[in-house]
């Protein structure tokens, strides 16, 4: 179990604390971020979680310089979904998945290179999923959604709702002048939370991402109250053109449109319902 000292920050709608509430499933909508893309979720009692890399410099040493982790990967605990984004170095780890102590977990997964790995590792239930597919998986309703991959290989995003509250892990998406799916996938899926990643990029180069500006559109038309920028605590290394800022995210928010939530990795997020 994760035990860290509580503390509360609330905005509207949304609570923050060390821990959460252990009796406080039905009908809520928490979430948890590792560090990087890795997000634990607990979705109206189900527990997800979204692109396992629990290794330092997120297993690619020299190529990247990140934080460790929130917690570890035997604190993760019980699991009703494991979701990967793509294969790339932040999204995916099979030395991580192979310390999860959760073999029941039903895995959706882009590629069948990484189906076979969690299969070989003793995972059951995997499946390799496309853009577009519907399910419900583990009592939980999931909308396959179009993203990207670093390494050029498959890449998804996951929307995902069950007992009136969703939350959508957008993965990678392209920038919007480069691939219109997402914000189309966006006005037709709804979601309270979005999580994506979202590049502030300083110095020029080409966004391999989307931007602040894209980031929080996307929120917008999803009709979002908050979006949580990930990968913006892992610094390229040699990469001095690419300078990842949060405070560009949150400078680029505009009042009345979603909130980016700004909150230290292992931090639990609950949102609230209005009213």
């Amino acid at each position: 179990m994760l035990t860290r000292r509580a503390f509360v920050f609330a905005l509207p709608w949304l609570t923050v604390a060390a821990s959460p509430a252990a009796d406080d499933n039905a009908g809520s909508l928490r979430f948890v971020r590792v560090r990087h893309r890795t997000v634990l979720i607990e979705l109206a009692g189900r527990r997800v979680l979204v692109d396992p890399c629990f290794e330092p410099a997120l297993g690619a040493p020299g190529v990247f310089a990140a934080p460790p982790p929130a917690f570890e990967p035997e604190a993760v605990g019980p699991l009703d979904l494991l979701l990967v984004t793509g294969s790339e170095p932040g999204a995916f780890s099979a030395a991580s998945t192979r310390r999860l102590r959760s073999r029941e977990a039903r895995c959706l997964v882009p590629d069948e290179r990484i189906a076979k790995l969690l299969r070989l590792q003793g995972f059951r239930r995997v499946r390799v999923v496309t853009e577009g597919e519907r399910m419900a998986v583990g009592g939980v309703d999931v909308v396959v959604s179009p993203s990207t991959s670093l390494r050029l290989a498959p890449g998804v995003g996951f929307h995902l709702s069950r007992e009136g509250r969703s939350l959508w892990c957008a993965g990678a998406p392209p920038p919007f002048d480069v691939d219109g799916r997402a914000p189309t996938f966006a006005r037709a899926h709804p979601a309270e939370v979005v999580a994506a990643c979202a590049l502030g990029l300083v110095g020029g180069g080409l966004p391999l991402t989307l931007d602040a500006d894209d980031a929080l559109l996307l929120a917008g038309l999803a009709r979002a109250r908050h979006l949580v920028s990930l990968q913006l605590d892992v610094v390229p290394a040699g990469l001095g053109a690419l300078v990842l800022s949060q405070a560009r995210v949150v400078k680029a928010a505009k009042p009345g449109g979603p909130r980016v939530v700004v909150v230290p990795a292992g931090t639990w997020c609950r949102v609230g319902t209005f009213g």
